[in-house]
C-alpha cells in the first residue's frame, strides 16, 4: 500500500468525529432507511396496477401523474418509494419530507433522477432485478453486513483497481474492501456499519484523489476557452498535428501525466528528468492545463514563434498518452478548421514563448484571431460532425439549479407569457447558470443551437448587436451582429422556441443598443416589421424568441433602469439559496466541518447586509460560491481561498467607508474555517 495513502487513512479514522460517530453507533446507521426498504417488501401490488405504473415511469409525463396521482393506493406505494429514496440519495425529491433523521443521513449522492428512481424500484418489485447502481443501495439497507455502502458503478471499479489493486468484480467487491482495510483494524459497534465507514474514508477528499478521474466531458456550465500552443521548435510538428487532426505538446517521454494527481506531482516529475530543482513553474503549467482544464469544445491555435498564428481547430477528444511514439507522447484530438495561415499579430509579442497558454482573458487578441478567421478561405472541408442533443426536463432543471418547483412554476410561466424577464440578484446566486438551464428546460433537450449568450457593456453598441460598418483590412463591410442573425435562424424554424440571454444587461444603454428594435420585442409587437438603420431591409422580432437578462444588483457602478425597459421586462428575485434542499444534500456531501461552520457564519453575514440601509437583499452572499464539483476536493486550502479571494472582496467593496466592519467580518470568516 502506498505510504502515503495509508498515512491519510490512519489520520481520517483518528480525527474524523462523523466517522468516528459511524463507528461506535450501536443501530445499524441507516435503520429507517432499512425499515422503508423492507415495507415496500412486504407490500402487495395488483400485477395489473404494477405494469401500468412500470410503463408510466418510463416517461416524464407518466412520472408527474404518478407524482400528483390523487388515487390513495397510488399514494400509497409513492410514498414508501420516495421514502426509500431519501434515504439511499442526497439529491432525493422532497429528502426532507421523507428522511426523518436529523442530519438527512444517506449512502450516496448517487446522480440518478427521482423518475429513475421510481421506475427502477418499481421493476424491482415485479423482477427482484433493478441496475446495478439500484442494486448497490437495495442490497446495502437489506444486508449492510454484507454490502459495501455507495451506489456508483464506476466508483466501485475505479476503487477496486486503483486503491484495492483487484479487478472490479461486483459480487466480491465487500470482501475486497475488508480485505484491504484489514491492517487499520476498524471495529464497529454494529457490524452493519462497516459498509458506510469504508465508504465515508475513500470518499474523503485527499484519499479519492487516489482513484477519482476526472471529468473531461464538455459542460455547458463553462464558457469556451481559448488556447495558444506551440507545436514544437519552430514549429517543426506542425505538418505531423495537421495531417494527424491532433494537437501534441512535450517532445520528451517524461510520465503519462495522467497517473500524477496534483501539480507538485508534476514538478516533481520534472525535475527528477532534468536532473534539477528548478520549479519549472510553465511546464508544470502547461502540462496540467492540458490534461486537467482543457477541455471538448475549446478554441485552440497553433502558433510559430511570439506572434505567428498558423493554424486554428476545435477540441475534440480528452488527453492520451502514446508511449509507442518516437516523440510528442502528449495529445489530444482536433478538427482543424484553418490551417497554414501565417497571420501576424499586430502586437509583435502578443505570445509568451511557453508551449501552451490560456488567452481567453486576452479579448482583444481573440477578437482580431477571430475576425480574421472568419474571411480567411484556407479550411479543412470537413465540419466537426453535430453533437445529438440530450433531452432535458423540468425535474433535470429542479435536480440541477437550487429552486423549488413551485418557484421554477412562476419562472418558467413568466417568461412564456412575457416573452421578456430579467434574472436580477446579489453575485453568487446562479443567475447564467439558471438561465441556461431555464432554456433547456422548456425546450425539453440540451439543444444549444437555439440558446445564444452575450454580454453587455458600456461600450456595446447597436452597430455591435444589430449591425454597423467594421473595418476588414480594406476599409469598411457591413457586418450583422448576434441578436440580427439570431433572430433570423428563430424566424427560419417557427416551431421551434430559440433564447437569446444577455448577461450584464443594466451594463449597456439599453435603447441606444436596441435601436428601433426596442419597441418590437414587446410581446404584443413581435412579428411586426420595421425598416432597419443601415439597410433598406424589413425586419421583426419573431414570436418564438425568448429574451432572458441578467442583472447584478449589488453592482453601484451601474445606473438605475429605465422605465422603458421595466415596462418591456417581468423582474424575477434570484436570492441565496442557502437553506434550499439541493444545497444542505451538497453540504452534507461536502463531509467537512469547516464548510459547515463557513456556511453558518456566512449566512449570518447576509443577514447583516440585509438589515444594513445601504445594502439590502441585493448585496447577499450568493451559494455558488460554496458549489463545488463531484471531483473537486474540500480542504482548508479550498475554503480558505474562497474567503480570502472571492467573499473579502466583495465585503471591502460593500463596506468602503466603514472599514472595521469589513476587518470583523473578515476575522469571523477566518476563524470559522480555523
Amino acid at each position: 500500500m502506498d505510504e502515503k495513502l495509508e498515512n491519510l487513512i490512519r489520520n481520517k479514522i483518528a480525527t474524523d468525529k462523523k466517522l468516528a460517530a459511524k463507528i461506535a453507533c450501536e443501530d445499524f446507521w441507516l435503520a429507517k432507511g432499512q425499515e422503508a426498504l423492507r415495507k415496500f417488501q412486504a407490500y402487495s401490488i395488483s400485477p395489473e396496477l404494477l405494469d401500468n405504473l412500470i410503463e408510466k415511469s418510463s416517461t416524464s409525463e407518466g412520472f408527474q401523474e404518478i407524482k400528483n396521482s390523487q388515487d390513495s393506493t397510488i399514494i400509497e406505494i409513492r410514498e414508501m418509494i420516495f421514502t426509500i429514496v431519501a434515504y439511499c440519495d442526497t439529491n432525493a425529491c422532497d429528502k426532507k419530507k421523507y428522511n426523518k433523521y436529523e442530519d438527512y443521513r444517506v449512502i450516496a449522492k448517487a446522480g440518478i433522477r427521482q423518475n429513475d428512481w421510481l421506475h427502477h424500484f418499481l421493476t424491482y418489485k415485479k423482477t427482484s432485478n433493478a441496475p446495478d447502481s439500484v442494486m448497490n443501495a437495495i442490497e446495502y439497507l437489506d444486508q449492510p453486513a454484507t454490502h459495501f455502502g455507495n451506489v456508483s458503478e464506476k466508483h466501485r471499479k475505479l476503487i477496486a483497481e486503483k486503491i484495492f489493486m483487484v479487478p472490479y468484480e461486483r459480487n466480491s467487491f465487500f470482501d475486497s474492501a475488508k480485505k484491504f482495510f484489514e491492517p487499520f483494524d476498524i471495529k464497529c459497534n454494529n457490524s452493519g456499519n462497516l459498509g458506510t465507514v469504508f465508504g465515508h474514508i475513500l470518499y474523503d477528499g485527499e484519499i479519492s484523489k487516489y482513484w477519482k478521474e476526472s471529468d473531461l466531458s464538455p459542460d455547458d456550465s463553462e464558457a469556451v476557452r481559448y488556447w495558444v500552443y506551440s507545436p514544437g521548435s519552430k514549429a517543426a510538428n506542425w505538418a505531423n498535428d495537421k495531417k494527424n487532426g491532433v494537437m501534441s505538446i512535450g517532445y520528451d517521454n517524461i510520465v503519462d501525466w495522467s497517473t500524477l494527481k496534483s501539480k507538485e506531482e508534476y514538478r516533481t516529475a520534472l525535475q527528477k528528468f532534468n536532473n534539477d530543482t528548478s520549479s519549472h513553474k510553465n511546464d508544470v503549467l502547461g502540462f496540467w492545463q492540458f490534461v486537467n482544464e482543457m477541455k471538448i469544445g475549446d478554441i485552440v491555435y497553433a502558433k510559430n514563434g511570439i506572434a505567428k498564428v498558423i493554424g486554428r481547430g476545435i477540441v475534440q477528444g480528452n488527453y492520451t498518452y502514446d508511449a509507442s511514439k518516437s516523440s510528442f507522447y502528449c495529445s489530444r484530438k482536433v478538427q482543424w478548421t484553418h490551417v497554414d495561415c501565417n497571420y501576424e499579430l499586430k502586437d509583435e509579442g502578443a505570445f509568451s514563448m511557453k508551449m501552451l497558454t490560456d488567452i481567453t482573458k486576452y479579448s482583444g487578441i481573440i477578437k482580431e484571431l477571430e475576425t480574421f478567421f472568419e474571411t480567411d478561405d484556407i479550411r479543412f472541408p470537413i465540419e466537426p460532425p453535430p453533437q445529438p442533443a440530450s433531452s432535458y426536463s423540468k425535474e433535470d432543471f429542479l435536480e440541477e439549479v437550487f429552486m423549488d418547483e413551485s418557484s421554477y412554476d412562476s419562472l418558467a410561466g413568466l417568461l412564456k407569457r412575457k416573452k421578456n424577464i430579467i434574472l436580477q440578484g446579489a453575485p453568487g446566486v446562479g443567475k447564467t447558470f439558471m438561465a441556461k438551464r431555464l432554456a433547456y428546460s422548456i425546450i425539453g433537450q440540451i439543444d444549444k443551437s437555439r440558446v445564444k449568450m452575450i454580454q453587455f457593456h458600456q461600450s456595446y453598441s447597436y452597430e455591435d448587436f444589430i449591425m454597423g460598418y467594421r473595418p476588414d483590412g480594406n476599409g469598411f463591410r457591413l457586418k450583422r451582429g448576434p441578436f440580427y442573425e439570431f433572430c433570423n435562424i428563430a424566424a427560419e424554424d417557427s416551431e421551434n422556441n430559440y433564447f437569446f440571454i444577455i448577461d450584464e444587461i443594466n451594463r449597456g444603454n439599453i435603447s441606444k443598443i436596441f435601436g428601433e428594435l426596442f419597441m418590437l420585442i414587446e410581446k404584443d409587437k413581435r412579428g411586426q416589421q420595421i425598416r432597419l438603420l443601415y439597410e433598406d431591409e424589413l425586419f421583426s422580432v419573431p414570436p418564438n424568441l425568448y429574451i432572458i437578462g441578467l442583472m447584478n444588483t449589488a453592482d453601484r457602478s451601474i445606473a438605475m433602469i429605465d422605465y422603458a425597459l421595466r415596462r418591456r421586462f417581468s423582474f424575477f428575485d434570484v436570492k441565496p439559496a442557502f437553506d434550499s434542499e439541493q444545497f444542505e444534500g451538497m453540504r452534507e456531501s461536502a463531509e467537512n466541518e469547516n464548510y459547515d461552520n463557513l456556511i453558518e457564519c456566512v449566512k449570518n453575514l447576509n443577514k447583516e447586509i440585509s438589515a444594513d440601509d445601504s445594502l439590502g437583499e441585493g448585496f447577499c452572499i450568493g451559494h455558488s460560491y460554496f458549489c463545488f464539483g463531484e471531483n473537486e476536493t474540500i480542504d482548508n486550502e479550498w475554503l480558505k481561498s474562497v474567503v480570502e479571494y472571492d467573499v473579502i472582496p466583495l465585503l471591502k467593496e460593500y463596506w468602503f467607508d466603514e472599514p472595521e466592519k469589513v476587518k470583523n467580518w473578515s476575522d469571523k470568516l477566518r476563524a470559522s474555517i480555523q
